[in-house]
């Protein structure tokens, strides 16, 4: 006996397996996006209309006076949301802008600008995974299990925004760490070594990027910028090709529709969405579950 399967109908079951196996040959989705803004707060929007921002969730619980968060990122192992502050401070946050403390870096942060990342790989084994760099060249690799800092070797100053690719919870995945370059207005890769490593220029981003406000990475590479115009101080949702390093702006970013309202962003961090083999799956457990109740109820 199947009890649980009397609250759903055959026709409903096949009809939910159906959206879902279409969800497999569907362009890309709209992703949801957790953005930083200056003004130390959090917004939320999808990729597709960076425009149509929520109300700003102004982040509490920091430890010192004055403190603010510089960067945020996602955890991919636990889908948390992590940040590292202006007292080189690291937090979870929670999307009311609750802050936890969790740990500080053992060397402090300098320069005007700073980006981090969770490296998926050494998340996975619980290793040193969030990897934070500065407009300094600082590298640091920071453990969230522990509160360990590794300082690593230092970086060119321009490299302050960093994103990891395959970012997901796949152990058989490589990942790369990918740079954007202020200074040459490219996109630079190191394949492996991130402590030590070894970069390499993949293309032009076709824009002078001089206001970096945040890239990541999520699930199947599609990879996002966020820049701010110097002379307007409005910051743009972009996308960034990792093959050519070409962008691409989606649009402007702005609070509930209005941009003149909105303040400059100062990071971004992108949700992971299921994985095709992962929807693969959920249509192929509905159509079971509707095999069996359509067998169920031909025995009554």
């Amino acid at each position: 006996m199947f009890p649980t399967f009397q609250k759903f109908s055959v026709r409903g079951i096949a009809a939910a397996a159906c959206m879902v196996a279409g969800a497999l040959a569907a362009p890309a989705m709209a992703l949801p996006v957790v953005g930083l803004t200056t003004t130390n707060a959090l917004v939320t929007f999808d990729s597709a209309t960076p425009t149509a921002g929520s109300a700003l969730m102004n982040i509490t619980g920091l430890q010192a006076a004055n403190e603010r968060i510089l960067s945020i990122d996602i955890r991919p192992t636990t889908g948390l949301l992590y940040g590292v502050s202006s007292s080189s401070n690291v937090y979870s946050l929670s999307m009311s802008g609750a802050a936890t403390y969790v740990g500080t870096l053992s060397a402090p942060l300098t320069g005007s600008a700073v980006g981090l990342d969770f490296n998926p790989a050494a998340d996975l084994s619980g290793a040193a995974s969030l990897r934070v760099v500065s407009s300094s060249g600082q590298n640091y690799a920071f453990n969230v299990n522990t509160g360990a800092t590794t300082v690593a070797t230092p970086i060119a100053a321009s490299l302050s925004s960093v994103a990891y690719s395959n970012n997901d919870t796949n152990p058989a995945t490589a990942t790369s760490l990918y740079y954007i370059d202020t200074a040459s207005d490219t996109l630079k890769v190191a394949t492996t070594g991130f402590n030590n490593p070894t970069i390499t220029t993949v293309g032009s981003l076709g824009m002078d990027v001089n206001g970096v406000s945040g890239f990541d990475i999520t699930v199947g590479n599609m990879a996002y910028a966020a820049f701010t115009d110097a002379d307007t101080g409005k910051s743009g949702l972009y996308t960034v090709d990792l093959s050519t390093g070409a962008t691409s702006m989606v649009g402007a970013f702005g609070i509930g529709g209005n941009t003149a309202i909105a303040p400059p962003l100062a990071g971004l961090a992108v949700s992971p969405v299921p994985e095709p083999g992962t929807y693969a799956l959920m249509a192929g457990g509905l159509l079971a579950v509707g095999f069996f109740a359509r067998r169920r109820k031909a025995q009554r």
